[in-house]
């Protein structure tokens, strides 16, 4: 890990779990991820907890956000675990680390970030029902890592966000995800802006 990595872990641990004394360490760090609230169907935000092996706490919380959840349901039955995660709710996202800097003058942490779709269980399948799927699913990886790092970096961070395998968006609804950065999403970025609009918390029940 570098000077520049060492000294944000540093401050992200601090803020949450006391200074560190290892470049890498064993730590419980929180990541949001996107759900639907059962009565309502609204998609919401979700900050959950998890065990993480920490080098770079960003890299950790993209890898959580594309991963099934394991959360708690109790009934008259009995009890089970469900995944509330709606990147993951049809299986094959994944998400690749790019590269990081951290800029010590301005303060201005820069991620990047890579999903690929190629994998996507209906990948192969073209129809309108399943592309708008797969685009939804990337559109909400998109939000939650913006809210990931806005937790981690209050408006001080840029997000540079690839799709591999993003398939056709002719004749889906919503606002086009473009397959690649052309300006770093930051968090007053017009595209955030239309996609929190669009699909976060629209008939205002999100608690």
């Amino acid at each position: 890990m570098t000077k520049l990595h060492f000294a944000y872990v540093a401050a992200f641990l601090g803020a949450t779990v006391g200074p560190p004394v290892l470049a890498t360490v064993d730590a419980y760090i929180d990541y949001t991820v996107v759900y639907k609230e059962i009565q309502t169907d609204d998609y919401c935000y979700r900050s959950l907890p998890m065990w993480a092996e920490i080098g770079i706490p960003t890299a950790s919380q993209m890898t959580a956000l594309v991963t099934p959840t394991k959360i708690l349901k109790l009934n008259s039955l009995g009890s089970s675990y469900i995944d509330i995660n709606e990147v993951t709710k049809v299986p094959g996202i994944e998400a690749e680390y790019g590269n990081d800097t951290f800029d010590e003058a301005t303060g201005v942490y820069t991620y990047t970030m890579k999903l690929n779709l190629k994998k996507h269980a209906w990948a192969g399948n073209s129809s309108v029902a399943a592309r708008q799927t797969i685009v939804n699913q990337a559109k909400f990886a998109l939000l939650a890592m913006n809210k990931n790092l806005a937790k981690v970096y209050p408006g001080k961070y840029k997000l540079w966000f690839t799709i591999d395998g993003l398939p056709s968006q002719s004749g889906l609804s919503g606002t086009v995800l473009p397959a690649a950065t052309r300006f770093p999403y930051t968090a007053g970025s017009p595209l955030i802006t239309a996609l929190e609009k669009e699909l976060i918390n629209v008939e205002g029940s999100c608690r």
